[in-house]
């Protein structure tokens, strides 16, 4: 299961760089329809530590939820402020 996931991101991958330079658009919209997968390959990180070390598995996943989380939110800028043109 593993292995077939991180084939389908790595498809993922190739395809953006190589539609990157004929269409953009369509080379960022096949990377994020394959780049779902990530949903499922982060937690599946934890599983790849022993049985002692899994907290080390937790720790990445929460720091890089935490930052994916910061980075859409306050550096991206999703979420501004209501502006309109009346006021």
């Amino acid at each position: 299961g593993l292995d077939f996931l991180l084939k389908i991101h790595l498809l993922s991958l190739i395809l953006f760089f190589v539609f990157s330079v004929t269409g953009f658009t369509f080379s960022l919209r096949t990377f994020e329809l394959l780049s779902i997968i990530q949903i499922i390959l982060y937690p599946l990180l934890i599983d790849c530590f022993p049985k002692k070390s899994k907290l080390f598995g937790y720790a990445i996943v929460i720091v890089t939820s935490v930052l994916f989380f910061y980075y859409n939110i306050y550096v991206s800028e999703n979420f501004k402020d209501y502006s309109s043109w009346l006021f």
